[in-house]
């Protein structure tokens, strides 16, 4: 099939876009090359044309191009005011090579055949979308962030209750470049296999992780490895001292069933295991400056991860999960209707909900800042206290 088509990002990328259809897609023709730089507009050496958004817009209406590749990646803050600018020259479609080509896939899987159309008219989540499949984890690990360490009967989400949000951030967005499938520990979660086919269904384009502390994947089925090899997820594994003789086995164990997988920290032959938690709380709320404390997080992590669960939805963990830490050592850390936000609101869309979540909130008085953090030694725990969270207790 001839196709005629451009590239809207005159960079690295978007020259490493072009060089791979050149040798894998013969059929292929590039009419030009776009950017919003004008200092890259003009010719090139082989003779390809360098335009203007604008002009791109004038050969887009004229039917001179049939497809625009836009070579930036969703992780990137350009991608949403890029769409935002194509979408008001007339550009209702483009199409982008899904997260996880740049992430774990690229050399496996043909070019063409991974791109994938949406629409401009609503922004794509550019952020790490983080998802609980279950509260408690297998590890218990003191000062546990997500407090699972506190949960002594297992605590599943609600699969109907995930699907219905998933659909509703569906509508909101076009697009996710990160999906991350957490706990607690998610291998615990026998309905894992179910989360993952919709998550791939309704988000093709992302990079989908089952971060996982690695324990039980020599037990899991062959069905969850194989679901997670033909749905392109990939599996992210903090690596503890407990499983510190493991590594070999869980490396041949995927490789058998040619699933991708990556240790935190990134060096397979020499793992950073995880050897200390830090603590951040301030249970007096003392820090009324959130902005600074907004700008200080180090979970916010440049605003990188937003979370969703129940509804709801919160770029800082701790508004939606510090609910056990309450019901367990007594009303602690108020949770105000600002802190959150109901993706269900039916004056919201994609734009707003973004903008929300990239500001601070009044959560954050209660976390200290980075240099008042505190260190201690990783271990399990069978007692939690409230000094495993709190930067103003002594354990």
């Amino acid at each position: 099939m001839n196709m005629n088509y451009a590239i809207f990002g005159n960079g690295t990328l978007g020259k490493w876009v072009r060089n791979a259809i050149d040798k894998n897609a013969p059929d292929y023709k590039l009419i030009c090359m776009a950017d919003n730089n004008p200092d890259l507009h003009g010719i090139e050496p082989d003779g390809t044309p360098v335009v203007s958004a604008k002009e791109l817009s004038v050969l887009y209406k004229n039917g001179d191009i049939d497809t625009i590749i836009v070579a930036v990646q969703v992780r990137w803050v350009y991608i949403n005011p890029l769409l935002k600018q194509l979408n008001s020259l007339g550009i209702t479609e483009v199409y982008i090579l899904p997260q996880y080509y740049y992430d774990y896939l690229g050399d496996n899987i043909s070019i063409t055949d991974s791109l994938i159309a949406i629409p401009t008219e609503k922004p794509c989540i550019n952020r790490n979308l983080n998802i609980v499949l279950n509260r408690h984890c297998n590890l218990n690990c003191q000062g546990c962030g997500m407090f699972a360490n506190l949960y002594n009967e297992p605590c599943f989400s609600d699969f109907s209750q995930y699907k219905k949000d998933l659909l509703r951030l569906k509508e909101l967005f076009s697009q996710a470049r990160y999906i991350g499938l957490f706990g607690g520990e998610p291998l615990l979660n026998k309905e894992l296999p179910d989360y993952i086919k919709l998550c791939r269904e309704l988000f093709p384009a992302a990079s989908i992780y089952v971060e996982t502390n690695g324990i039980l994947l020599l037990s899991c089925e062959d069905s969850l490895f194989e679901t997670m090899r033909d749905n392109n997820v990939c599996i992210l594994i903090t690596p503890y001292v407990i499983s510190k003789n493991n590594e070999i086995a869980i490396k041949e164990r995927c490789n058998q069933f040619n699933v991708c997988y990556v240790y935190r920290g990134d060096n397979v032959d020499d793992l950073d295991f995880r050897s200390s938690f830090y603590k951040m709380l301030d249970s007096s709320g003392k820090h009324t400056d959130i902005v600074k404390s907004y700008n200080d997080c180090i979970n916010r992590g440049s605003s990188n991860n937003w979370h969703v669960y129940n509804g709801y939805m919160s770029s800082c963990l701790f508004p939606l999960y510090v609910n056990k830490y309450n019901e367990t050592f007594g009303e602690t850390f108020k949770v105000e209707p600002a802190d959150t936000i109901n993706i269900y609101n039916k004056d919201l869309d994609g734009w707003t909900l973004s903008d929300y979540l990239q500001s601070p909130k009044p959560f954050c008085r209660y976390c200290a800042y980075r240099n008042e953090r505190k260190f201690f030694d990783w271990s399990r725990t069978t007692e939690a206290k409230t000094s495993d969270w709190l930067v103003n207790e002594e354990n």
